[in-house]
């Protein structure tokens, strides 16, 4: 894995660069009002998700056709992201809707 890195490769197990930022914090639970998912709690104002209409009480349901269902496969998701690229976000809202959102991550803190 040293070697990777040092050579500048990514991989499945090596991310190289800014690490990419959605913008929500999300439950350890894996399901929320009957829904599997990553549930929002909170959203960074002025973030990704924000700026998506993405909000807290939302269910993240899949991240650029990647199926999320707990809180660990939407970081999974995320981890081959670069910030500036767009992704494809799939979330059930408050009301039940499932909605589509074209979303450009953000730059965020090292992992």
């Amino acid at each position: 894995m040293f070697q990777q890195y040092s050579a500048g490769t990514a991989s499945a197990t090596v991310h190289i660069g800014a690490t990419p930022f959605l913008g929500v914090s999300v439950s350890a639970d894996q399901q929320f009002s009957g829904v599997s998912g990553a549930a929002v709690q909170t959203v960074v104002p002025g973030g990704a998700a924000a700026s998506a209409g993405i909000g807290g009480g939302d269910v993240i349901t899949s991240v650029g056709g990647r199926a999320v269902t707990s809180a660990n496969s939407l970081r999974d998701s995320l981890e081959p992201l670069h910030p500036g690229n767009r992704v494809q976000v799939t979330f059930v809202g408050q009301s039940g809707q499932q909605q589509s959102v074209t979303v450009t991550l953000g730059s965020g803190p090292a992992a």
